[in-house]
């Protein structure tokens, strides 16, 4: 029925569903078990080794003058403890891990059965083929099965999604367990005299973690170089060009995020600036419209001052994250020509429905999701006690509004140049966990988007596609008194002092006042920010 959910989704315009519900369908606890049978046994050994090298040591250190070897046998009974105690910590967490795998698999899979039974029940097809010609048959509005089965889609979608963060969670988990080596305390005697011996530098768990994401990421982009995929090879160039300019710079840079470009999809990416293992204070930034991952140099260079600002500002570690990680409206349309001729996704149709997607916030409801998503796996890189701040400009303060719905997802936000929260968010009351001390808000009075322009633009799209549901398409203005945020209170540093769009630039936002506004709120100091009262 796998196959089926997916052309369900389809049918409905949904993000498939199936390879989210895969990590958690296709998931192994049997094989980890068996895979830890042998630390088990390792333990007991070590166990019995060092258990007869105490009982002969004690013995026999009544009879030595010299201290040397007692010394010397004494270390060597400490690391045998100190390992064996690392090996029933690892397999132990083996086990849990097993458990709460299984446990995620059978609440997935008992969810596709009940999507499948519904669907069934409902009298649908449930042959993919045939549910798609159902669909597609006369008027797709009127078909008695688009209003049937898209809640029982949409219920397993997020059933989809809960189970994939609950297994990447698990996993980490795993993997902080196995970040420490159980051979390091023997390692350590072998370096020096036993007596002489120090501990080995061990990388914390969130070290491993980050490690294993940029590893990974970057060996996925590297096979993107050699693409035969224009699309793909592209952005990963443009990706790794990135990169190599945060390096050139001095700026510590790791890809932390990176999903390939295909057809008409985007590239997902996202690139750390800073050291994100040991930064108590991270911020996570989301473009606006007309960015792409392609082209990711502005916004990373943008990354690196905001970087330096903060950690200068708090005398603390920190880190910024730019994080194109959703289907970004109008991406490469307005691009460099050498980005913008190498893509060839917006041509034709492609290209008008790409423009249209800027006229309402369905993208960055969708990215609000994924952010949310990415967040959490983020954060198994970052230590416990780390604050984290979104800080969205345009579409992308939409985006960070909707992820914000989501509780424990940041611990403070910046709307910049926001055309409104987005759906379902009508004040800092539908953010758990945040109030409106934890909520601002940078809308420039002399900047179009966060007036009425972007309403404007939603009800042309709305007459264009017939659809008059929603005249107020990106929801709620964040800058008004009723929001309940604070309201940064600046003026527009462009010369343009009309209501042109000189106004709406991230530049613009991150310049000057309004720059040292940001840092204020991101390390903690408030009283530097002027505020006035909402709209």
């Amino acid at each position: 029925m796998r196959h089926e959910m997916t052309q369900w989704a389809a049918a409905f315009e949904l993000p498939d569903p199936m390879p989210l519900a895969s990590e958690a369908l296709d998931c192994d606890p049997e094989a980890l078990h068996q895979a830890f049978v042998q630390t088990r046994q390792a333990c007991v050994g070590v166990w019995r080794g060092t258990q007869l090298v105490e009982d002969t040591w004690t013995r026999l250190a009544a009879g030595w003058s010299a201290p040397e070897p007692a010394a010397a046998l004494g270390a060597l009974v400490r690391a045998g403890w100190s390992t064996r105690a690392i090996l029933v910590r690892q397999a132990d967490q083996a086990d849990r891990t097993r458990a709460e795998l299984a446990s995620c698999r059978a609440a997935m899979q008992a969810a596709l059965d009940e999507a499948v039974s519904a669907i069934a029940g409902a009298g649908l097809p449930l042959d993919g083929g045939a549910a798609a010609a159902a669909l597609a048959a006369g008027p797709a509005w009127s078909d008695p099965a688009r209003p049937s089965a898209r809640p029982i889609v949409e219920k397993f979608c997020a059933a989809a999604t809960v189970a994939q963060a609950q297994v990447r969670s698990t996993l980490a988990d795993l993997a902080r367990a196995l970040s420490v080596d159980p051979l390091q305390p023997i390692q350590g005697l072998m370096a020096r005299s036993p007596v002489l011996a120090r501990p080995c530098d061990r990388s914390t768990p969130q070290d491993f973690a980050l490690q294993l994401a940029q590893e990974a990421n970057m060996a996925r982009l590297e096979r993107d170089l050699s693409s035969g995929d224009t699309d793909t090879k592209t952005t990963a160039r443009g990706i790794k060009d990135a990169l190599e300019e945060a390096a050139a710079r001095g700026e510590e840079a790791t890809l932390v995020l990176y999903e390939s470009a295909h057809g008409a999809v985007q590239a997902r990416a996202a690139i750390a600036v800073g050291d994100l293992a040991t930064a108590t204070r991270t911020t996570l930034t989301v473009p606006g419209i007309f960015n792409t991952p392609a082209d990711m140099s502005g916004a990373l260079k943008d990354a690196g001052v905001l970087q330096a600002q903060t950690e200068w500002a708090s005398d603390e570690e920190t880190a910024v994250i730019a994080w194109f990680g959703y289907s970004i409206p109008g991406s490469g349309v307005l691009r460099p020509p050498s980005v913008r001729d190498s893509l060839n996704l917006f041509s034709g149709l492609s290209r008008v429905g790409s423009l249209l997607a800027t006229a309402d916030d369905d993208a960055a409801v969708a990215g609000g999701e994924s952010l949310a998503r990415d967040l959490t796996l983020f954060r198994t890189y970052m230590p416990d006690e780390v604050i984290v701040t979104g800080d969205g400009f345009s579409m992308g303060s939409t985006t960070v509004s909707q992820a914000a719905r989501h509780a424990g997802v940041f611990d403070q936000i910046v709307l910049a140049g926001s055309p409104g929260a987005g759906e379902g968010v009508r004040s800092v009351d539908d953010y758990p966990g945040l109030d409106g001390a934890d909520v601002w808000v940078n809308s420039l009075d002399d900047d179009p988007v966060t007036n009425a322009g972007p309403d404007v633009l939603g009800q042309v799209k709305a007459s264009l596609t017939h659809d008059h549901g929603n005249l107020v398409p990106f929801g709620a203005d964040p800058a008004t008194e009723s929001f309940g945020a604070r309201v940064m209170d600046h003026r527009s540093p462009a010369d343009d002092h009309g209501l042109g769009l000189g106004n709406h630039t991230s530049t613009n936002y991150l310049t000057a006042s309004l720059l040292q506004s940001t840092v204020a709120v991101i390390v903690g100091k408030p009283d530097q920010v002027p505020v006035r009262r909402g709209r």
